[in-house]
């Protein structure tokens, strides 16, 4: 059973709305080209972003390095990338990495292990952490009665109870944190990939939009090989459970080999 509005989507309202006034603009002024890796396909050499080298005449059009076009002597990679084989291998590897079943739960499968490895140090750092929080609450509470009953001067005293509620703020985040760190179930990663495909069968904005939502950056070396840096960052998803990753967001990497003409 799905219900409507259970979870966030992959894109938000205001970004569809963007995209569909994209759309109407471009029904106005009539067709115009459309890229779809353009500000996600980074060269690795350089780290200049890919984009487009159409050629009319012959109906042709290449990811080129910017950084390359800008001078031969800043990058050395030439190559061409055929704009229809690089978006064709792009829809493929968001299709086998994300869409398909099978590789996004062993990621977190993996994820999961690697959690309980680190139960008891988290459990630690827990107790620690909730130390230092009855502390600071404690050492606040002082003050402000020092504060009321005037035993000190309160110029004094409020650099020092804002540096403390600083301080627990700060605690307090870190232990919330560690309260919400979980791996999704089965529904959550079928509910991302519904949005995802509902996402992608839209028209080309929203498709776009969807898109660079997914995927961070594409780098893409002289020889054809390209690394992904996937982020989910939906909220279906709920928050990542390894400290190497970011909170709510999942970074990893898959590599494909795309040909290229020199």
């Amino acid at each position: 059973m799905i219900v409507p509005d259970s979870h966030p989507a992959i894109i938000t309202m205001e970004q569809a709305e963007q995209a569909y006034q994209k759309t109407q603009q471009h029904s106005r002024v009539g067709q115009k080209a459309q890229y779809l890796l353009t500000g996600i396909l980074k060269c690795r050499h350089c780290g200049y972003n890919l984009q487009m080298k159409s050629y009319v005449p012959r109906n042709e059009a290449h990811y080129v390095c910017s950084g390359r076009r800008q001078s031969a002597a800043f990058c050395g990679n030439s190559r061409h990338y055929d704009k229809d084989q690089l978006e064709e291998i792009v829809m493929q590897e968001v299709k086998e990495t994300i869409l398909d079943a099978g590789y996004l739960e062993e990621y977190y499968q993996q994820c999961l292990e690697e959690m309980k490895k680190e139960e008891a140090e988290s459990a630690r750092n827990i107790r620690l952490l909730q130390q230092q929080q009855r502390d600071l609450e404690e050492r606040i509470d002082q003050a402000l009665e020092m504060m009321l009953d005037r035993r000190l001067p309160k110029d004094k005293l409020v650099s020092k109870l804002q540096e403390d509620e600083k301080r627990l703020a700060g605690i307090t985040d870190e232990l919330e944190r560690y309260g919400t760190k979980t791996v999704p179930n089965q529904r959550d990663l079928d509910t991302f990939r519904q949005q995802l495909n509902e996402a992608l069968d839209q028209d080309f904005d929203i498709r776009k939009t969807a898109l660079h939502t997914l995927i961070r950056k594409i780098e893409v070396d002289e020889d054809g090989q390209l690394d992904f840096d996937f982020y989910l960052a939906s909220d279906v998803l709920a928050s990542t459970p390894t400290a190497v990753h970011t909170l709510r967001r999942i970074i990893f990497q898959r590599k494909r080999q795309a040909s290229r003409t020199a």
